[in-house]
């Protein structure tokens, strides 16, 4: 769900119309502020949104990328190519530019309204296992500095659920490294963390004048299952 203004909203999703039939990919779009909702077709199912703003927003599509000049009405292929993996969400600064976080430790980025892409080198410098490891979250605290996170999970040898393991720990039976990429000058250049056992980032939230906060899930945990953290910007 994705309200670039108090009045335009768009909810992404599907729709089944009964068991037997294929569910239908759709937007559900508002134009004032919610007491009003517009069902419109996707051609494609979608992962994710990012709005620009009223009219320009992104969809990350399980097999494309579409844009959105229209407030969410109508959705046009972005050409993708060179692209190894499926982006799983999108995100830009301005018109111009713009990064898809992806699976198997991949990010890329255009300078040119995503006309092209280029990999993020930056993103492949974590020491953690590729198919392990992808890239979930992108926000921009102010136009110069910038968060691209992501985290690594180690795959589950044991069948049995948390519930017969009563002395897990608060980092759970697989620890989950958390990856942090920063920028201080609008992207140009990056910088990358590791976070061991510090959880999956789900989500950074920054506010005027105010402290960035982040949402961090601990899935094998049974005893602090999610967090929300202070964010200290410098």
């Amino acid at each position: 769900l994705q309200f670039p203004s108090p009045r335009t909203g768009v909810a992404l999703g599907f729709i089944n119309r009964d068991r037997r039939s294929k569910s239908d990919p759709v937007v559900v779009l508002t134009a004032d502020g919610g007491r009003n909702w517009q069902i419109s077709p996707l051609p494609e199912r979608g992962r994710s949104l990012f709005f620009l703003n009223d009219r320009t927003g992104w969809l990350a599509a399980e097999k494309a990328l579409l844009k959105t000049t229209d407030g969410g009405r109508s959705w046009l292929r972005v050409k993708l190519e060179g692209l190894r993996v499926t982006p799983l969400r999108v995100f830009f600064l301005d018109e111009s530019r713009g990064w898809l976080l992806c699976a198997e430790k991949l990010i890329y980025s255009t300078r040119d309204g995503g006309r092209s892409w280029q990999i993020l080198e930056t993103s492949r410098q974590p020491d953690v296992p590729a198919p392990q490891s992808l890239y979930t979250w992108a926000a921009f605290l102010n136009p110069r500095t910038g968060l691209l996170t992501g985290f690594s999970r180690p795959p589950d040898r044991t069948s049995r659920p948390e519930w017969m393991e009563p002395d897990l720990r608060p980092t759970g039976r697989r620890p989950t490294t958390a990856i942090v990429l920063h920028t201080a000058d609008g992207g140009e250049t990056w910088n990358h963390r590791l976070l061991p056992k510090f959880g999956q980032i789900l989500r950074v939230r920054a506010f005027v004048d105010s402290t960035p906060l982040l949402l961090v899930q601990h899935p094998d945990s049974l005893l602090a299952a999610s967090e929300i953290l202070a964010l200290d910007p410098k």
